[in-house]
């Protein structure tokens, strides 16, 4: 084929390619590079987790580079071979390594996800189009389907393979709606890489197929033709899921062949009654059930407005046409009963990646839905529906829109990287890439592409404090370097985990302080030198980060942020007028400058305020004020405690207790400033 035929065959077919297909190839283009920014963007600025982001990245990169597959440190505690598969059985990272060895970083695996889930919109266009024989009518969905808050709530959380899915089993569902059995059939085995509990979804779908058939099937037996392939390729459906997940298991088995008990122990079912994942034993799952409805009504109620709230972003976006037409919700029902029955929030909230597992199928059966309100052949409280059948993408495009608005991502949590974010980054690179290290939850993912990071353990809270055991099995890897942020870790068991290892380490002089500065603390193994960066910590809390407990805030021009805490004689129904609880602090000693003015001067008590530690049981310092502490009414002036700390915090309080009954109490701030180092 010469040039010329060659342009001219590529300028033929744009031709010929409709304008609302090129508009969905620009919609999916748009979502990928938009979620692929904005999620590179939360790693960068540390709002990306060792668990899932670091542990996926750890173990592609140990593939390539370790000498070990799919190898991590991270659960080392649960799964002493640090295969991944000891854990999870997950081939589907096979097919994503490739890929990955382009630019082996989290970077890569943040485009790789986003990417996959915006391919989605391709065959919901498919569906919909041939559904309802008209491209605009596949172009919104695609559109609704890009802007539905709980897929986009999936591809915001970290990295999982799971998020890849809704475009999976859209495609599945596609082929399976065109009877294209070879395609059909290819998707649903690429499905079971996924994830080992996904089998459960794909023999639900084998019995789906089944009932979507079942005519047909009926036909082909009476003529006795048993070979058909609506009879003959959903079994081979479900027994390939049934033989998968034995398979699966038996690996995970051989990996893992004598896993702590903690690991199969959950208390995601107290409410229910049940132990366990109800999922791993379906048989007694369902005899349980039927025989004992007060424990179904009780677990269904509990935590009913999240419950109900979950549905509701799950469902409304599509204007709950996906009860239209149910059949296809059969898959789901599994799963989605299971997420129901639990008291474990998580698994009934949309700010994570299980949602993955439901969105297919609420999605599929909506586009059936609106075809077959389409007709307005149906019947409500005895009056055919009429007007509906001509708005209903209207209304489920606007309810689209509006849940969005309420529920994106990228409308109410954009990231910043912040000079904190800058500071942490210089620091971190003063650690070799070699070596190893410590760290926390937030910080792990900057350093996962190594063989030798860790993470102190999180404590999931299902366990109820049985992780104790495993605290300091961090400790036995005698880390090159340790590094924790004080400020920025949102993760507190993980947080204070590090801190005791941390506090370990520095009571036994085997750790020197290497670097130090707003918050962010850097120790090195056998280091007795002085700090190479130190800038003393400090921190003030005003009316926007303290907790106000009985008062209010009111506006004061002669204040340092223009409003302050205020307590009047009215107010006082509180043994406490304000705490800051749970505030990080560095080892070394502090000046805590509080900033009141009152109304008189009096020689009674105004207030106390003080500093305590270990959940208010250590007191660190405690002033009780009076009048004769101030010289001038309604004027600003300070008074300071001092205070030390030999090993790092996680939950200094700053209070001011018994406030009085006779007068106005005034607080502006109260600036924490690190006055000296405790190495």
């Amino acid at each position: 084929m010469n040039v010329d035929r060659l342009e001219h065959l590529l300028r033929s077919r744009i031709i010929e390619r409709d304008g609302r297909e090129i508009i969905l190839y620009l919609l999916i283009l748009v979502y990928a590079f938009i979620f692929a920014y904005f999620t590179i963007l939360k790693y960068y600025a540390f709002d990306a987790y060792a668990w899932d982001l670091g542990l996926y990245n750890q173990a592609m990169w140990t593939t390539l580079y370790g000498g070990k597959t799919f190898y991590s440190t991270l659960e080392l505690f649960l799964n002493p071979s640090g295969n991944f598969f000891g854990i999870h059985f997950k081939p589907v990272l096979f097919l994503i390594l490739p890929l990955y060895a382009l630019h082996p970083a989290p970077e890569t695996l943040l485009v790789l996800q986003a990417s996959a889930i915006a391919l989605g919109a391709l065959p919901i266009y498919w569906l919909a189009r041939d559904e309802f024989k008209k491209k605009s009518i596949g172009l919104v969905f695609s559109v609704i389907y890009l802007l539905y808050p709980a897929l986009q709530r999936v591809n915001w959380f970290d990295f999982h393979p799971e998020a890849f899915l809704p475009t999976i089993l859209f495609f599945a569902i596609y082929y399976l709606s065109k009877k294209k059995w070879p395609q059909y059939l290819a998707t649903t085995i690429i499905v079971l890489t996924v994830a080992e509990s996904v089998s459960l979804i794909v023999i639900s779908m084998g019995l789906y197929t089944l009932w979507r058939y079942k005519m047909d099937i009926i036909s082909q037996i009476k003529r006795r033709q048993w070979t058909s392939k609506e009879i003959t390729i959903p079994l081979i459906t479900i027994m390939i899921s049934a033989a998968w997940y034995l398979i699966a298991l038996r690996v995970m088995s051989a990996i893992n062949p004598s896993p702590p008990a903690e690991i199969k122990s959950t208390n995601w079912y107290t409410v229910l009654g049940l132990e366990g994942d109800p999922l791993w034993n379906i048989p007694y799952t369902i005899i349980y059930l039927v025989t004992n409805p007060q424990r179904v009504i009780a677990a269904l109620t509990y935590d009913g407005l999240y419950k109900l709230a979950y549905l509701l972003l799950l469902f409304g976006p599509l204007a709950f046409t996906s009860f239209q037409s149910p059949a296809l919700l059969i898959p789901a029902v599994p799963l989605l009963g299971a997420y129901l029955l639990s008291n474990y929030r998580t698994l009934y909230w949309i700010n994570n990646h299980v949602p993955a597992f439901i969105i297919p199928f609420v999605f599929a059966s909506a586009v059936y839905g609106v075809a077959k309100l389409k007709t307005g052949n149906f019947i409500l409280r005895t009056k055919p529906i009429i007007q509906i059948s001509k708005h209903i993408l209207t209304i489920v495009l606007v309810a689209s829109l509006l849940l969005s608005i309420l529920a994106s991502p990228l409308l109410r949590e954009t990231p910043q990287i912040t000079n904190h974010d800058t500071t942490l980054i210089q620091i971190a690179k003063l650690i070799p890439p070699n070596a190893s290290v410590l760290t926390t939850n937030s910080l792990f993912p900057y350093f996962s592409s190594r063989i030798n990071a860790y993470c102190h353990p999180i404590e999931p809270p299902q366990w109820n404090g049985s992780f104790s055991k495993f605290d300091k099995y961090v400790w036995n890897f005698n880390a090159s370097y340790i590094l924790i942020d004080l400020k920025s870790d949102p993760v507190a068991n993980s947080l204070n985990s590090t801190i005791n290892t941390l506090s370990s380490a520095t009571a036994n002089k085997t750790y020197g302080l290497l670097a130090s500065e707003d918050g962010i603390l850097l120790y090195k193994r056998d280091y007795t030198n002085s700090p190479i960066l130190l800038n003393l910590y400090s921190v003030t809390y005003d009316y926007k980060n303290l907790e106000l407990v009985d008062g209010s805030i009111v506006d004061d021009s002669q204040s340092k942020s223009n409003r302050v805490l205020l307590h009047t004689i009215s107010n006082n129904n509180n043994s406490m007028f304000w705490e800051a609880s749970y505030q990080p602090l560095p080892a070394g000693t502090y000046s805590a400058t509080f900033k009141f003015k009152v109304s008189q001067l009096t020689n009674q008590s105004i207030i106390t305020i003080g500093v305590t530690t270990n959940g208010g049981k250590e007191e660190l310092a405690s002033k009780t004020i009076n009048g004769l502490d101030f010289t001038h009414t309604n004027t600003w002036q300070n008074i300071t405690l001092t205070f030390s700390l030999d090993k790092p915090i996680i939950d200094g309080e700053f209070q001011g207790l018994n406030p009085t009954n006779t007068q106005d109490v005034y607080l502006d701030y109260i600036e924490v400033k690190q006055t000296s180092i405790s190495n």
